[in-house]
């Protein structure tokens, strides 16, 4: 069983009469090279014993060619240079998964089988579910660095600070005396209603005393009736109230004030 197979697929351990579970996946390496090739990794010259024996060192201690530039070598003539270098674009993983399964001891290899199509199914599929997530993050990088280079640019012609018109700051230094001008003048104008006196020319201010009326005197503390001195009718022919039509309102609040004391000692006895 140690010569079983043909001599280019056979593994390093095979001529010293070892068949392992690495011995397979040391002859997997050599299809998989053969398929992104287009040869195996030492082809067999001829049928004779020289050239079988060289093929057996070779696997032994020959280095395995190199895959990418066997595949250039023998891309067909007919393909045009877009497809040749589109079939030049061999995942990484596949080719140090290769070169892992041709490794001259068989420890360097895969232990098995199972592990070698754990690898390929779980890179594979990564690939594919990678592929639009990178496109979409180097599409991102570019466009950040396009904004970042653009900032640059900006900054180094307009300079760090934030340029401000002499025109506008100084429309902006009238609005802001406007605004504080208008929120101090109501406070300054209730101070001044409050100092004045309420009468005009036409009336005078009678300090507190008592209210002499036909049927009595009345207490007030300050009330203020026009002054009979001047002329009973205004620029606008309107009548001026005269003492008695004041004295005749005076005795109407009294009357009205003493009828609710009554009225409130009246439901106090209840």
């Amino acid at each position: 069983m140690r010569h079983a197979g043909a001599i280019e697929f056979m593994a390093p351990e095979q001529n010293e009469g070892q068949m392992l579970f690495q011995t397979d996946i040391y002859s997997y390496g050599v299809i998989l090279f053969e398929l992104l090739t287009g040869q195996v990794t030492f082809p067999l010259k001829d049928n004779g014993e020289t050239a079988r024996n060289s093929v057996m060192i070779a696997h032994m201690e020959a280095p395995v060619p190199d895959i990418l530039e066997l595949r250039r070598q023998n891309l067909p003539g007919g393909w045009n240079a877009a497809k040749q270098e589109q079939e030049m674009m061999v995942p990484a993983w596949l080719l140090n998964m290769v070169a892992r399964c041709l490794e001259k001891v068989p420890e360097g290899r895969y232990s098995d089988g199972r592990q070698l199509h754990e690898t390929l199914a779980l890179n594979s599929i990564s690939a594919v579910q990678d592929q639009p997530f990178l496109a979409v993050l180097k599409a991102e990088n570019e466009q950040l660095r396009a904004e970042v280079l653009k900032y640059r640019q900006e900054v180094a012609q307009n300079g760090s600070g934030i340029n401000i018109s002499k025109y506008v700051f100084g429309a902006m230094l009238i609005l802001s005396a406007i605004g504080i001008i208008g929120l101090a003048r109501p406070i300054f104008s209730k101070q001044s209603k409050a100092a004045l006196p309420l009468h005009d020319s036409s009336t005078r201010i009678i300090p507190p005393a008592t209210l002499k009326t036909n049927t009595g005197s009345l207490p007030v503390k300050k009330a203020i009736f026009p002054d009979t001195s001047a002329v009973n009718k205004d620029t606008t022919g309107i009548n001026i109230p005269n003492n008695d039509s004041v004295i005749s309102a005076a005795k109407a609040a009294a009357a009205k004030k003493k009828h609710h004391k009554k009225r409130k000692k009246f439901l106090g006895i209840f």
